[in-house]
């Protein structure tokens, strides 16, 4: 009998060990092959880049961090299949880095899921708040976005807005922010125009042209915005471009080339990883450089500072109690002159830049 016991025990010390090594599984549902893909692939880029220096220094109290990627395409529907499959197949500790405002509301809104308590964190959304308590955004809003864009063009005399809007859910999601925006200011409504796949964006130039707006703020997938500032340029000389930060910079600038693109406004929810004079920034190119042999970019560095934040939460939590409480009751976060502040909602790092005539993004 005493045998018994003691095995049993032993068994019992085994599989506390087995825990204490066992991977941390994090999952990431996104757009890697559809309208935003190219935003997606840039940001778990980054995301991975961090994580494979994080378990190259032995991971988190001793347990690796294992990414798990699946592509939604972008449908809400698929998000939600998806996420439910890999909570039974593949048993996350968090979920992280949900694209599309739509997409991640799929997810949150599901009875199912919310009983699973998972935290959600880092999601490239432009969502802020704490509407769901499982919801932890890293970077600002796209409301900040607009207020920022707004005091712009405020100075420069400007109050006819335009939007050119995806109708998908990051466009959808911005396009609502900046008729919320404009209304809390007593500003004219936007001018909205929507892009739908396949069809003729240069009859989109042409419906925006005849509203004969001063500035227009892109908010539509990358290669539709870039493709529409080309038609408008010939139709809206003069205008101003604002791109909210769903688009793709780099991007935006091999489609256009540098005397296209000279002039646009570019939002940025991130320092610059091109004139990397913050300590996150040199990390960042530091350890993208060690991993990684492509050319940086915002989205990639977004990713890689949403895997810092989520790292320092799943520290935390590793050390007892559920992973939800470690980053509900987080402090502030400094991140090497990027602070992320869990109980705020997010981050309000927004920076503004203009394409040079060389085509490098200048304040």
């Amino acid at each position: 009998m005493r045998g018994v016991i003691l095995s049993g025990v032993l068994a019992v010390a085994s599989m506390a060990a087995m825990a204490e090594t066992e991977p941390l599984t994090v999952l990431q549902v996104l757009d890697l092959s559809g309208q935003n893909g190219d935003t997606g692939k840039d940001f778990v880029a980054g995301a991975k880049v961090y994580f494979d220096y994080i378990n190259s220094r032995g991971g988190i109290n001793g347990r690796k961090i294992r990414h798990v990627l699946a592509d939604d395409q972008g449908q809400p529907q698929h998000t939600l299949k998806l996420t439910r499959q890999a909570l039974q197949d593949e048993k996350p500790v968090a979920l992280f880095g949900y694209l599309g405002a739509d997409n991640l509301a799929a997810v949150l809104d599901d009875p199912q899921l919310r009983q699973r308590g998972l935290p959600m964190v880092g999601p490239y959304s432009g969502m802020a708040g704490r509407q769901w308590p499982n919801l932890f955004p890293v970077k600002a809003a796209y409301a900040d976005e607009v207020i920022k864009i707004l005091h712009m063009t405020s100075s420069l005399g400007i109050n006819r807005i335009g939007v050119f809007y995806g109708n998908d859910t990051l466009g959808k999601a911005a396009s609502s922010s900046v008729e919320h925006v404009l209304a809390s200011k007593r500003l004219p409504a936007a001018v909205r125009v929507a892009y739908f796949p396949n069809r003729n964006i240069a009859l989109a130039a042409q419906t925006m042209a005849q509203q004969q707006p001063q500035a227009v703020i892109l908010a539509a997938p990358t290669m539709a915005s870039a493709q529409f500032v080309r038609e408008c340029q010939q139709l809206l000389p003069g205008t101003q471009f604002f791109a909210l930060s769903s688009v793709n910079h780099q991007t935006l600038l091999e489609f256009l080339g540098p005397k296209q693109a000279q002039g646009i406004a570019v939002t940025a929810l991130t320092p610059s990883p091109y004139n990397p004079v913050t300590p996150i920034a040199r990390d960042y190119v530091k350890h993208w450089q060690q991993f990684r042999d492509e050319a940086v970019s915002y989205a990639s560095i977004d990713g890689y500072i949403s895997a810092r934040a989520l790292v320092e939460g799943l520290k935390l939590g590793s050390k007892g109690g559920s992973y939800q409480a470690a980053f509900a009751n987080m402090k502030p976060l400094e991140l090497g002159g990027y602070q992320v502040n869990f109980n705020a909602g997010s981050s309000n790092f927004v920076d503004v830049l203009v394409f040079s005539q060389q085509g490098r993004l200048m304040n």
